[in-house]
């Protein structure tokens, strides 16, 4: 059987661009503390975010990132939450959130025309939820009367991107690029090796052979599930901690550099009080 010492020792020695965390790190939490102050700042940031100049061509542009920055905010706070709580069992489903929504908003800054981009992600979010919509027996017809007035709009507005976004979604690629989600979030093969390795927690595919054993005691199944010891839980959570904390830094600094807002430099821990 495969246990959670053996991952974790697996994920150190990838080196991947989020590690950032020392030896020492799990005795004082140097992670949690540092993720609480970002989750803080980018709250704070993101709660009054004012683009001077700013023209109907990138409404679309500014409200996909913000919402990307968001994602990844609120992942931050469950990656929180769940470290100070010391509950390891989710709580890399949760950082792998804060993974993807950072790399998303990056692929999508780094594109050629990042407003038509912008557009496409939300043509393709309107174009997912009307077409489940008319699947269901019971559905708001307010809600679904809403979003096609707004497929409508970008139909007026963009209609070579809306028959592009449909083109690609009858043949099956059902993200807003085109492509699979796993290139988007895993561009590199390191960075789809730290994406594989977040799934292995989210997926119950590597759960069905790790920490568990099944064994015979007179005649009866007894089945034994292993739990960690106390100081990988902390490793575990601090781990969890610190990427989650680059991420979320990471997604502020490249949605405050493209709209040229105060970015975030590294943040060190406060001292515990």
């Amino acid at each position: 059987m495969t246990t959670r010492y053996e991952q974790i020792r697996f994920c150190r020695q990838l080196n991947h661009p989020l590690k950032r965390r020392r030896d020492t790190d799990d005795a004082n939490a140097y992670s949690q503390r540092r993720l609480a102050i970002v989750v803080e700042e980018v709250s704070r940031r993101l709660a009054d975010v004012r683009v001077p100049g700013m023209t109907a061509n990138l409404v679309p542009l500014l409200e996909v990132t913000g919402a990307f920055v968001q994602g990844c905010l609120d992942a931050g706070r469950g990656v929180l939450a769940m470290s100070r709580a010391k509950e390891h069992g989710g709580i890399v489903a949760a950082e792998r959130s804060a993974w993807e929504m950072w790399n998303e908003l990056d692929y999508l800054l780094r594109r050629p025309d990042p407003p038509m981009e912008a557009v496409k992600v939300q043509v393709n979010a309107i174009l997912e939820i009307t077409s489940w919509m008319k699947e269901q027996e019971h559905v708001s017809s307010d809600v679904l009367n809403r979003n096609e007035e707004g497929l409508s709009r970008f139909q007026r507005d963009y209609p070579e991107i809306v028959r592009a976004v449909s083109e690609q979604r009858k043949k099956g690629r059902f993200h807003w690029s085109g492509k699979s989600r796993s290139k988007i979030v895993g561009p590199t093969a390191k960075a789809a090796d730290v994406y594989k390795l977040l799934s292995w927690e989210t997926h119950p595919d590597i759960l069905s052979i790790r920490d568990v054993e099944a064994t015979f005691v007179q005649r009866d199944g007894v089945l034994t599930l292993n739990s960690p010891q106390n100081s990988l839980v902390i490793t575990l959570t601090e781990r969890s901690a610190s990427s989650t904390s680059e991420c979320l830094l990471r997604a502020w600094n490249a949605f405050a550099q493209f709209w040229m807002l105060e970015v975030l430099e590294l943040v060190p821990p406060r001292k515990p009080q």
